[in-house]
């Protein structure tokens, strides 16, 4: 595995390397084992172990999280659309049973006794007496 070294002061030397301060990298193999230990026990030298992926760059990083959110939308559209799927079918059985509820009060109201309709001589009948009421109105106040 690939390892980089910083050194904490520029040309510091270990194991016949003058290390710098800006990071670098070296192959696997570069270093025996025992060079390795020495190296990661070097107070004055950062020793990481990386990868052997290449390094992304910032472009690479804001990449992935682009598809990484666009992978999140994609699932979260289609947790909707089989939401929409299943209300539209609810609202459909919720049709059906409106539509056999409202079949079955019409066929109740056609079994039930129909009310009597007002005539015209019931009409009549209001109509005199509201007139009837007027005029007594009307004497009232002259008697006043």
């Amino acid at each position: 595995m690939p390892i980089q070294i910083t050194a904490k002061r520029e040309g510091f030397r270990r194991c016949g390397i003058a290390h710098s301060e800006k990071t670098t990298t070296y192959p696997d193999g570069h270093f025996t084992d025992a060079q390795l230990r020495e190296l990661g026990s070097e107070p004055n030298l950062i020793v990481m172990k990386v990868d052997e992926r290449p390094a992304m760059t910032s472009n690479d990083d804001a990449l992935s999280r682009a598809l990484a959110r666009i992978a999140e939308l994609e699932s979260g559209l289609t947790q909707l659309s089989s939401d929409a799927d299943a209300l539209k079918q609810q609202l459909a059985d919720s049709e059906q049973r409106l539509s056999m509820v409202t079949a079955e009060r019409d066929a109740l109201l056609e079994k039930a006794e129909p009310q009597p309709a007002a005539t015209d001589a019931n009409s009549a009948d209001v109509k005199k007496e509201s007139e009837i009421s007027t005029d007594d109105i009307k004497a009232d106040k002259k008697k006043g």
